[in-house]
């Protein structure tokens, strides 16, 4: 995210969000102040709390309260106010891509796009009442992710709720991109 992104005097949180995990990093004037891993990934949150299709009352208060409980225990209080995410991983991408094409009507990479926090809690919404069957169809909504995408969506959104967080910047490139620039760097 350094490499693509000015991470300059403004506060930002940077987050990967996988299957299994959410890594959680809080930089300040380009340097890193905490970081966080989170068990909060999209595959784990869907097999522990998704039983349902479309999702019910009961599974999404499970969901729902499950990620805030473990964000509120893991993260407390923010450090500094955090308005800026920049978030990478399929779930980020995802609900760019879905967000550029349905709102906007653009077709095309998303890295560097933006997001409102109100695109992604539209997305959620749109996510939890939609059945499985009509999520694989959902334009720009791979359908090998379409079971976990309301997961993730919702870990994302809930913890763009709990930061207070108004733009979501999209980093198409993760952790393992990182490792190279270091490793190359280190040459």
């Amino acid at each position: 995210a350094r490499k693509r992104f000015p991470l300059g005097a403004h506060p930002a949180v940077i987050v990967d969000l996988g299957g299994g995990s959410m890594e959680v990093v809080f930089t300040a004037a380009g340097r890193i102040i905490e970081i966080h891993s989170l068990p909060l990934g999209a595959v784990r949150m869907t097999e522990r709390f998704v039983t349902s299709d479309p999702i019910d009352e009961s599974d999404w208060a499970s969901l729902s309260d499950a990620i805030n409980a473990d964000l509120t225990q893991a993260l407390g209080t923010p450090p500094f106010p955090t308005p800026t995410m920049i978030g990478s991983g399929g779930t980020f991408t995802t609900i760019a891509a879905m967000v550029m094409h349905e709102q906007r009507g653009d077709r095309g990479p998303v890295h560097g796009s933006a997001l409102s926090h109100e695109e992604l809690e539209q997305q959620v919404v749109r996510l939890r009442e939609a059945p499985l069957a009509v999520r694989r169809r959902m334009m720009d909504l791979n359908a090998d992710r379409a079971d976990i995408i309301l997961a993730g969506a919702t870990v994302v959104e809930s913890l763009a709720r709990h930061l207070d967080v108004s733009r979501i910047w999209i980093n198409e490139r993760g952790i393992r991109d990182g490792l190279v620039f270091e490793m190359i760097s280190g040459l």
